[in-house]
């Protein structure tokens, strides 16, 4: 039942409707698959043998499983049905989906002796594939037809042949690489700020491999790659000038091009943007890609909550706390809110930055108990929860547990002093320290928290503070205003 679901999950209310009417349709066919979709949507968390039970009266057998398989391959079939295609508004979606086809249709042909209707469908095949950049059919519609007829050509036709097959099947090898290469940099760029040089080196020979990858084989993926990439990498380096251009280059590439050409990666784009923006700390613009991106998406997509955590730091910084609490309905509003813990929490996080912003201490410390599954993220937002629960604590007068609390993130920036990510958290450690010694008494502290303020800003005049970081409330601007 949880593939079911899971699918269910991500099926617009367009395709649900016509599920059921497909179902309708074939009363005597469907008759039982019909009565289990609609008690899966009826009671969707329910256990498997509660259906069971519901449709032939005993715990899950052969039967119900059967009637299970066929509701869940009618749900897979309605993914790739003509009408859920058109509503993805990708026609490269629909054109791979062509290729494959023709190529089997092409392939069966050759096999059963029908070669020149075998021709015709390969050499559309061909054509589809070079309109699309589909390297990989493109190699397998060229090799069949090569095959059926490598035995009939002279030997300089054979050898050009042989040539740009290689050819294409290298293209095609270095497309996989080129992918390869993207997640496996992506996914360590999102957990680094390259501070090692050796870090360095090698995430530039990566981009420089994929550059060359995108210049060899001319795919517009290679591109998508590559700028994807190389806007990781400015942004982490602070090199916005030439973040925006590659921002500019791969919105351009993804609206142009029929191979990317999809709102899901324009929105993409935009939505990058929109970060390198917000980076920089051009609001207003930032502002602006983010709205772009937001009109892009139906607003039960989960690329549109996704979106949505990125306009909200926006009017967040603006100040536009009207906005702000906007954005935060509409997530709360969301069905796939809580589809996932860590982002259920981020965005109980988000409210609990606006309760305190606006002074309603008790109520950001609700919040934050409603927000823990973020800890187990050990990059920024433990580290911005924590300051900000020991803020509110101190704000709602509970200093009674401020001691266990402050305490607890000496020991976990402690366990962390390694990493060159903590190195803010360890200056701040030292505010919290002095702070502490004097019994929370600004007063007295005001000298040694002066000092560890210039030892703080010291810091940044090297490595600025991030605006798209999540401690959204620095508590060193707290601490120097209560001094």
């Amino acid at each position: 039942m949880d593939l079911i679901r899971d699918i269910l999950k991500h099926l617009n209310s367009q395709e649900v409707k016509r599920l059921k009417a497909q179902i309708k349709n074939n009363p005597h066919e469907f008759e039982k698959v019909g009565f289990l979709f609609d008690l899966i949507l009826k009671y969707p968390e329910k256990p498997e043998d509660f259906f069971a039970q519901k449709l032939y009266g005993k715990a899950a057998d052969n039967s119900f499983r059967v009637t299970k398989a066929r509701l869940k391959r009618m749900m897979e079939d309605l993914l790739i049905g003509e009408k859920s295609l058109k509503e993805y508004d990708a026609d490269y979606i629909i054109a791979h989906l062509t290729v494959k086809k023709r190529l089997l249709q092409g392939e069966i042909l050759m096999g059963r002796g029908a070669y020149p209707a075998s021709k015709n469908i390969l050499e559309q095949v061909i054509t589809m594939a070079r309109k699309y950049h589909f390297i990989d059919e493109g190699f397998q519609a060229q090799m069949l037809m090569f095959r059926h007829n490598c035995s009939s050509l002279n030997a300089a036709d054979l050898m050009r042949e042989v040539d740009d097959l290689k050819n294409l099947s290298l293209k095609a090898a270095s497309l996989h690489e080129a992918g390869l290469l993207y997640y496996q940099l992506s996914a360590h760029l999102a957990t680094t700020t390259l501070k090692k040089a050796a870090e360095f080196k090698d995430a530039r020979k990566i981009m420089e491999r994929l550059k060359a990858i995108w210049d060899f084989t001319n795919a517009p993926m290679a591109g998508f790659y590559f700028l994807k990439i190389a806007i990781y990498y400015t942004q982490i380096t602070s090199e916005f000038k030439d973040a925006r251009a590659y921002g500019q280059q791969l919105l351009e590439l993804v609206r142009t091009e029929p191979a990317l050409k999809s709102k899901q990666r324009e929105g993409a784009a935009l939505l990058q943007m929109s970060e390198i923006c917000l980076r920089a700390g051009e609001l207003s613009r930032a502002h602006t890609f983010s709205k772009a991106t937001l009109k892009l998406y139906h607003k039960d997509e989960i690329n549109y909550l996704i979106s949505l955590e990125t306009a909200w730091r926006i009017a967040f910084m603006q100040n536009d706390l009207e906005l702000a609490n906007q954005h935060i309905a509409a997530a709360d509003d969301h069905p796939s809110i809580h589809l996932s813990k860590m982002r259920a929490g981020r965005w109980k996080y988000y409210h609990a930055v606006m309760a305190f912003k606006m002074n309603a201490f008790k109520k950001c410390i609700l919040l934050l108990n409603e927000a823990t599954s973020v800890m187990s993220d050990k990059l920024g937002w433990n580290i911005a929860f924590r300051l900000l629960e020991i803020m509110a604590l101190f704000e709602s007068q509970q200093t009674d547990v401020i001691d266990a609390k402050i305490e607890n993130f000496r020991q976990f920036v402690k366990r962390n002093k390694h990493d060159d990510e903590y190195v803010r958290a360890a200056l701040l450690t030292d505010l919290l320290h002095v702070w502490h010694k004097n019994q929370y008494d600004f007063k007295k502290a005001e000298e040694f928290i002066h000092d560890g303020i210039l030892k703080i800003k010291a810091y940044h005049s090297k490595v600025p503070f991030n605006p798209a970081s999540f401690e959204l409330i620095r508590f060193d601007n707290w601490i120097e205003a209560h001094a």
